[in-house]
C-alpha cells in the first residue's frame, strides 16, 4: 500500500495516546502542535508530525520525533510458545 494514497482515506484518531500498557496502565503519549494519529483503511496507524513532536512515558526517557510520518506498531517477542506482543 502506498502511504500517499492511503492517507487520503485515513481517519484521525482522537486523543494523544499512542499505546497503552495492559499491565501497568502507563501509556506512550505524544505532544506537539500539528501532531495526530491517523488510522489507515487496513487498520495500521501512523503518527503524523507536522513540527517536532515528543513521545512521553512514565518509565522511559522522552523521545523526540522529526517532522514526517511514523509507523505505530506493538513490539513482539519470541517465547518458547511462539510470538507474542510485548506487554507493558
Amino acid at each position: 500500500m502506498k502511504l500517499k494514497s492511503a492517507l487520503k482515506k485515513a481517519k484521525k484518531v482522537k486523543g494523544n495516546v499512542i499505546m497503552e500498557g495492559e499491565l501497568t496502565g502507563h501509556a506512550h503519549r505524544f505532544s506537539g502542535a500539528g501532531t495526530a494519529i491517523l488510522e489507515l483503511e487496513n487498520g495500521q496507524r501512523v503518527l503524523e508530525v507536522k513540527k517536532e513532536a515528543r513521545i512521553n512515558h512514565e518509565e522511559h526517557q522522552e523521545i523526540k520525533l522529526p517532522m514526517g510520518f511514523h509507523r505505530i506498531h506493538q513490539k513482539r517477542q519470541y517465547t518458547p510458545d511462539g510470538w507474542e506482543s510485548v506487554r507493558d
